[in-house]
């Protein structure tokens, strides 16, 4: 049950931290589903319904009809339908409706009247007709007598006039069709008596000049089998494109589309949403996941370790201390304090103030701790702790002879015993060739006897080589990630040179800075025992 709680958790989370792109995607798909619906030709659709007597009754027939089966008289109606299909009855509506003059219809290039080419005059009735097959469509009404005749033209008007033109020339073709049987029986009947006048009998006579009458009565009384029940009407909207639908159907798209795209960036394009995600890629483990803090947190958040130890941000530091400890234990440990270094990927990831943060609380545990800002290039320690001294690390490294007195150019906390080595200003030689040097390692050795534990603020790792050669001087690296925004890509890199600097006894922890999941799911479920516990 917890486990589904924290993937639907997990998945809305996805959902609001890439809303915008999810609505940019949607839009995108919508701006684009509108421009079709502009630049595409509406199609408007009508519909004829005949009525279809598989009887065949006709007028002054003096026999009844015949019962048919249903498999007659479904091969009937199936026989009419493919008949209103047949070119034959296209072409009579081609010729009623004078198609081969009609711009929608006739193919390009071809004018009504361009010279005697029967060739030409071929080509065009043909075209006219592969169109006019294509837009009309004929289908039996599952297995009622119904017809219908279905037209469509990008005139509402022309499309209602060729349902009914092909409605009515099925009609037409079929009554002409029992006309022509009948008077063909007639003429036949009209030619043996002819034949025969001499040879027959007077009563013989009279009966097949009685016969033959009847049949002319007949064939001017037929009627067809089928009959218009509902003619077609232009229709008000049309039937394509159908603009509803497709803005719906690309809303949907879109927004499958981009609720795909956030998994993507989430999980392979863009920053770290989990300590298990973290350490899932890159290989290492996790110590610890600090918690984003509000607005009115944030004017020194590690000032939170000695203002408001029992909220969430403190304990995540101690957690990350008692992690760093952990790690200490298991690597050989050499004489003297423990060096832990806290490097990051890109500048702006929190990497100084965890570094800040986790030498205080070793301060505030009782241990002897020393805070080195090594990132000469752009030093932020002393902006932290609010102090502005004269001197620091750079200076120290460019002292001609200097025994390296670490006490002597060291800064107080004003909240706890820590000490630290601040960057007063920025190098104006490459840092590189202070870090490298004998100078840097006498001085961590110095302090490695005169501290319990060192802490060391490097640059970023991705960004320029320092931090690849103060590592190796380190006993554990904590490697920072803000939470959501370091390309995974660019924490891969760090990781590699990290690993290449280190050799394969070097111990890396992953840091998630700035976790918004993680504050709300810590404070779900101890916000009430850390308020508890504050309560004196």
């Amino acid at each position: 049950m917890d486990d589904t709680d924290i993937d639907i958790h997990g998945i809305l989370g996805v959902l609001r931290r890439q809303a915008a792109l999810i609505i940019a995607a949607t839009a995108l798909a919508l701006l684009a589903a509108a421009a079709s619906l502009f630049l595409l030709t509406p199609i408007y659709s009508a519909t004829a319904l005949l009525l279809y007597d598989p009887a065949g009754t006709a007028l002054l027939d003096p026999e009844a009809p015949a019962p048919i089966s249903s498999a007659s008289e479904n091969a009937r109606i199936d026989s009419a339908v493919e008949l209103m299909r047949s070119d034959a009855l296209l072409l009579r509506v081609i010729a009623a409706e004078d198609l081969t003059s009609d711009p929608e219809f006739a193919p390009r290039g071809f004018f009504p009247g361009q010279g005697n080419d029967v060739g030409a005059d071929a080509a065009l009735l043909n075209g006219t007709l592969a169109r006019l097959r294509n837009a009309v469509s004929v289908q039996r009404r599952g297995t009622t007598y119904l017809i219908a005749v279905e037209a469509r033209s990008q005139s509402p008007a022309r499309a209602a006039e060729l349902a009914n033109a092909l409605a009515q020339a099925h009609i037409e073709a079929e009554r002409a069709a029992k006309v022509e049987s009948i008077l063909g029986a007639r003429d036949l009947l009209a030619a043996q008596m002819l034949e025969q006048r001499d040879t027959l009998a007077r009563g013989q006579y009279q009966a097949m000049l009685a016969r033959a009458q009847q049949l002319e009565s007949q064939a001017s009384l037929q009627i067809a089998d089928s009959r218009l029940v509902s003619p077609a009407r232009p229709a008000s909207s049309p039937s394509f494109p159908s603009g509803g639908a497709v803005l719906a159907l690309s809303a949907l798209l879109g927004l499958g589309g981009g609720v795909a795209l956030a998994f993507i960036r989430e999980n392979l394009i863009g920053g770290f949403m989990s300590a298990e995600q973290l350490q899932s890629v890159l290989q290492i483990g996790t110590a610890a996941a600090i918690p984003r803090q509000g607005k009115a947190e944030q004017q020194s958040l590690a000032d939170l370790m000695v203002t408001q130890p029992l909220t969430a941000f403190p304990e995540s530091v101690r957690r990350l201390r008692a992690s760093t400890d952990l790690a200490l234990r298991r690597r050989p440990q050499r004489e003297g304090g423990a060096v832990v270094a806290v490097t990051s990927a890109l500048p702006g990831e929190g990497k100084t103030i965890t570094a800040l943060a986790l030498a205080r609380s070793y301060a505030l545990a009782g241990h002897c701790t020393l805070l080195i800002d090594c990132d000469l290039r752009d030093p932020g320690v002393h902006q932290q702790l609010a102090v502005a001294p004269p001197h620091g690390l750079f200076d120290l490294m460019n002292q001609p002879d200097a025994d390296l007195d670490v006490r002597g150019v060291v800064a107080r906390d004003r909240l706890t015993t820590l000490t630290a080595i601040v960057g007063a200003h920025r190098s104006t030689i490459p840092t590189d060739q202070i870090l490298a040097g004998s100078r840097f390692v006498r001085l961590l050795q110095a302090a490695r006897r005169a501290y319990d534990v060192i802490i060391l603020d490097t640059p970023p790792i991705g960004e320029v080589v320092d931090a690849f050669y103060i590592a190796p001087q380190a006993d554990v690296v904590l490697f920072v990630s803000r939470w959501a925004s370091t390309p995974q890509r660019e924490a891969r890199a760090a990781i590699a040179s990290l690993r290449e600097a280190l050799g394969n006894d070097g111990i890396v922890l992953g840091v998630l800075s700035q976790q918004d999941d993680a504050r709300t799911a810590y404070r779900r479920h101890h916000g009430g025992y850390l308020a508890a516990a504050a309560q004196p």
